[in-house]
C-alpha cells in the first residue's frame, strides 16, 4: 500500500513541472519585457526633460537590471522542453 502514496507523489511532481513551472516561466517573461518597455520609455522621456546624470544613470541601472532577468527566464524558458522530460 504504501506504494500507492508514492505513485501519488509522483504524479503531483509530474504536474507541477509541467504545468505549473512553464506557466510561472511565462507570466514572468510577460512582467520583465513590459517593465523593459517602460524603463525604455522613460529613459527617453527624462532625456527630453533634460534630466539629471544621477536620474538617467540610476533608470539605466534598472533597465540593465530587468534585461538581465529577462535574458536568464528566457534561457530558463528555452530549456522547459527538456525538463518536463527529465
Amino acid at each position: 500500500m504504501w506504494w500507492k502514496a508514492s505513485v501519488i507523489r509522483w504524479l503531483i511532481l509530474t504536474f507541477i513541472i509541467i504545468k505549473v513551472v512553464p506557466w510561472h516561466i511565462s507570466r514572468q517573461l510577460n512582467k520583465f519585457g513590459t517593465q523593459v518597455d517602460t524603463l525604455q520609455k522613460e529613459i527617453s522621456i527624462a532625456e527630453s526633460k533634460n534630466a539629471s546624470y544621477e536620474t538617467l544613470c540610476e533608470l539605466n541601472g534598472y533597465l540593465d537590471s530587468s534585461q538581465r532577468m529577462l535574458a536568464a527566464i528566457s534561457s530558463c524558458a528555452n530549456a522547459t522542453f527538456y525538463l518536463g522530460f527529465i
